[in-house]
Parts: structure tokens; C-alpha cells; sequence
């Protein structure tokens, strides 16, 4: 009976203060809690580290931060390492970065530029076709775009080739005009005067069409008897749908 009437007395007192009864009840689990933590302390280590995995992938998915977006974030305010390495964890999109789909790409382009003034300097066959290798190595080793077909004659150059994903099509022309003006005048049979013109025209070529590119751009010396350099590339322009304006064309 005096038992009953202690009970009795603990409720009328949390009704009285509902807060302060709350805040017992809580205190008396915990404690029960660290009672059977004691008791049985390798579950209750086991029990503590779920509870935080659990809680981490669960901030992890409200959050739903790019870990990319994280790491650059922590990097540019001078902040890495452990720290990264402790974000990361609210971060589920992480586990995918090392599984993006491959990246593939094939663009083949027809790119022609002249000599300078268009003057006809590489007169001897010879030195034209060590040119035409050297600049298909400039253009494997380089700027990772391999050539198809280099041929020209002595005033021009057609290259077929396939386009890096890593240059732009600015950048591979640049390399591949440099590297072939500076071997030309360090050859015994070289230009020491020579330089190319300032643009180039670059046409994209369907994967279809190859075949047929190639053949013309084989045939340049037979094609020239009859065609001039200028009337080529005004072609070239009219077919690819390009505005040719004369006036900075031919510099």
C-alpha cells in the first residue's frame, strides 16, 4: 500500500509539471541505458557506431551534396585533407565518381592553309613529302590528333585528320603550323624565309565521307593543273555553307 501511494503522489506530481516529469523520464532511460551499456559493453560499442553511421547517411541524404562540389569548396578556402576526408562521409554521391560512363568522341576535319602570300615555297616533292611526315608526328605526338591524309602542293596543305577531345581545332592548327615552319627552314633543302598565312579554313568531314576526302586530297597535284588555290577554297567555303570574306581571306 505505501507503494502505491508513492506512485500515486509521482503522478499527481507530473501532472503538476509535465516538463520536469519529461525531463526524469528521460534521465531514467538514459541511465538504464549506461546500466546495460556497462553490463554489456561490446554491444553497446557496436550499438553507438551504427547509431552515428546511421545518422551520418542520413544527414548524407538530406544534404545530397556533390562531393566534387565539396572538395573544391573546402580546397579553395585552403582547407584538405583529414577534412575532406571527414566531409566526405555526408557526401553519397562520392561512391559514384570513380564510375562516370566513358567519354567517346570522333571528329575528323579537313583543315587547308597556304603559304604565306600563297608564294609557291615548297617547289621540290621531296621535301614535300618529309614535310607530310613530319607533320603527321607533330600531329600524333603533339596534340593527340592523328592524321588520315596530308598532301598539298607548293603553294597549300590539306590535312585530314581526327580531332583530340583535349585541343581545340585553334590549338592544333597552331602546333602543327609552328612545329612545320621551324623544321622547314632548319632543313638543308629547307625555306629559311618561310612562314604560313595568318587563317586556315577547317571543314568537318562525315565518317561516310572520309573515303572520298582522302582521294581528293591524294590527287592535289592533278587537281591544281586545272584549278587554282583560291578557287578551291572558295568551293571548299560554298559547300560547308561559310560566309567568305575576301578582303581578310588571301593575307
Amino acid at each position: 500500500m505505501p507503494r502505491n501511494d508513492a506512485q500515486g503522489d509521482a503522478c499527481a506530481a507530473d501532472q503538476r509539471r509535465p516538463r520536469a516529469a519529461l525531463a526524469r523520464r528521460i534521465n531514467d532511460t538514459q541511465g538504464g541505458a549506461r546500466a546495460a551499456d556497462q553490463r554489456r559493453p561490446r554491444a553497446a560499442l557496436a550499438r553507438r557506431i551504427n547509431d552515428t553511421q546511421g545518422g551520418a547517411r542520413a544527414a548524407g541524404a538530406a544534404f545530397a551534396l556533390p562531393w566534387a562540389y565539396v572538395r573544391t569548396t573546402l580546397r579553395a578556402y585552403g582547407l584538405g585533407g583529414s577534412l575532406i576526408g571527414t566531409v566526405s562521409i555526408f557526401c553519397p554521391q562520392r561512391k559514384w565518381r570513380n564510375k562516370m560512363a566513358q567519354s567517346l568522341a570522333r571528329v575528323s576535319i579537313q583543315c587547308v592553309f597556304s603559304t604565306k602570300n600563297r608564294e609557291p615555297l615548297l617547289c621540290d616533292p621531296a621535301l614535300r613529302t618529309d614535310l607530310y611526315a613530319y607533320m603527321a608526328s607533330v600531329l600524333r605526338d603533339k596534340v593527340d590528333s592523328p592524321s588520315i591524309a596530308i598532301n598539298g602542293v607548293e603553294d597549300h596543305v590539306h590535312v585530314l585528320l581526327i580531332l583530340s577531345r583535349r585541343f581545340p581545332i585553334m590549338k592544333v592548327i597552331e602546333q602543327l603550323k609552328s612545329n612545320a615552319s621551324r623544321w622547314l627552314k632548319n632543313q638543308p633543302n629547307g625555306v629559311n624565309n618561310f612562314s604560313w598565312q595568318n587563317g586556315y579554313g577547317a571543314f568537318s568531314v562525315s565518317e561516310s565521307n572520309i573515303p572520298q576526302v582522302k582521294r581528293y586530297i591524294a590527287n592535289q597535284v592533278e587537281h591544281h593543273r586545272q584549278m587554282s588555290f583560291k578557287d578551291e577554297f572558295r568551293e571548299l567555303c560554298r559547300k560547308h555553307q561559310l560566309n567568305l570574306d575576301e578582303r581578310y581571306a588571301w593575307n
